[in-house]
């Protein structure tokens, strides 16, 4: 995108308006990187990253709402990537022998297999030049990051999309 002073666009008139470009831009990137993984693997991105939450649990296991904790989705949420992975064959969902009422989720052979397989969830270029950053760098982007997720919360939150 050219920069405003081109006059190809309206000038941004205040922060949350630029804020809200930036984080447009971020989105489309993401996508577009998205879509990428999912021609190549098969899988959505959530589904991707839930095999890779799932392999640094413990035992490659976890429940449905560890899975969404880690993940920060709602249990629904997770259910449906679940189903998805499951009919692939990559999870299986296994009864606790104590208490029947928890299920476990874990990774099989051919999600162990995928989840290896499988390119970063974000660009290699941004995973590169964002680790070349100072910690403190990397550090007040991420809590920047957190804290913008924080306030676009707080009015209303509209749930989560698989």
């Amino acid at each position: 995108m050219p920069p405003p002073e081109l006059g190809l666009i309206e000038p941004v008139d205040t922060a949350s308006e630029a804020i809200l470009l930036a984080l447009r831009r971020i989105s489309r990137r993401v996508s577009l990187h998205s879509k990428q993984l999912s021609r190549h693997s098969g899988l959505t991105l959530p589904q991707l990253v839930c095999l890779k939450v799932l392999t640094q649990l413990p035992d490659d296991s976890a429940t449905v709402a560890a899975i969404g904790q880690a993940m920060r989705l709602s249990s629904p949420t997770v259910t449906g990537i679940l189903d998805r992975l499951e009919r692939g064959g990559y999870v299986q969902r296994l009864r606790d022998t104590v208490d029947r009422r928890r299920v476990f989720v874990r990774l099989t052979p051919a999600g162990h297999a995928k989840v290896h397989a499988l390119p970063t969830p974000l660009d290699d270029g941004f995973t590169e030049r964002f680790r070349a950053l100072p910690l403190t760098e990397r550090e007040t982007i991420l809590a920047s990051l957190e804290r913008i997720v924080a306030l676009m919360e707080v009015d209303e939150p509209l749930g989560d999309e698989a």
